[in-house]
């Protein structure tokens, strides 16, 4: 899903992350669920500034062998994470405030999910989903060092991927499914149907087929016609 979400992606090692190698405004944890102590001590201490976290399913909930009970009081992400209190589906509906981010439609797993999980909100969190019975499943926790969310499914539509991207401040290059790719001034897009793609580079610059050496406009807003599958390499700054 990443890929169509209007902004370029990369997947790291856990490891990458806590020693603060990863640059990315916003970084998905989908697997965090058994951290150890010493390592939820280095992704705190080495955690760029700024930096939106997702915490996907059961982020720290799993205890890992040989290490104290007290170990899993460092903290990872702030969020009080608890078994819901009946099982059911997944399905995560959004709400006001999940809308006006962009969030149109339902995501999830519609089978029960045994255990699933949801958070303790505070004060001044931002509930942007919530499952059946109600309960959170999509959160964000605004802080000054950086934002904390909570995903109880990482079953995510491209929509709720574009969602994260503005909650991070993310530059996002399409706010429509197309694959893209982008450095250094370089841009590769991929349709997913025959529309016009409607780009947004960032950058008041002309922007050119790396192919063919064609103009095709000037950035930052640029409408490009494509058929569904056809890719494009483009450029809109200083040519590499």
């Amino acid at each position: 899903m990443p890929p169509r979400a209007g902004a370029p992606y990369g997947q790291y090692l856990l490891r990458d992350a806590a020693a603060g190698r990863v640059p990315a405004r916003l970084q998905i944890h989908l697997a965090s669920w058994a951290v150890p102590a010493a390592v939820r001590a280095e992704l705190r201490q080495n955690r760029r500034p700024g930096v939106t976290c997702v915490w996907a399913y059961a982020p720290g909930c799993i205890a890992i062998p040989g290490e104290a009970a007290g170990a899993a009081a460092v903290p990872l992400h702030g969020f009080r994470v608890q078994p819901a209190a009946v099982a059911g589906p997944a399905r995560a509906t959004p709400t006001a405030a999940g809308r006006a981010l962009g969030i149109t439609a339902a995501w999830g797993q519609t089978s029960t999910v045994r255990p699933r999980f949801t958070v303790a909100t505070e004060p001044g969190d931002d509930v942007l989903a919530t499952y059946d019975d109600g309960t959170p499943a999509l959160v964000v926790r605004r802080r000054p060092e950086g934002n904390e969310v909570f995903a109880g499914t990482p079953a995510w539509t491209s929509e709720v991927m574009r969602a994260l991207c503005r909650v991070a401040g993310v530059h996002l290059y399409t706010e429509t499914d197309a694959w893209v790719w982008a450095a250094e001034g370089v841009l590769g897009v991929q349709a997913h149907d025959d529309s016009p793609l409607s780009l947004n580079t960032g950058a008041a610059a002309p922007v050119r087929d790396l192919l063919s050496g064609e103009v095709l406009g000037t950035g930052p807003v640029l409408r490009l016609p494509l058929r569904r599958g056809e890719t494009r390499l483009l450029g809109f700054g200083p040519l590499p």
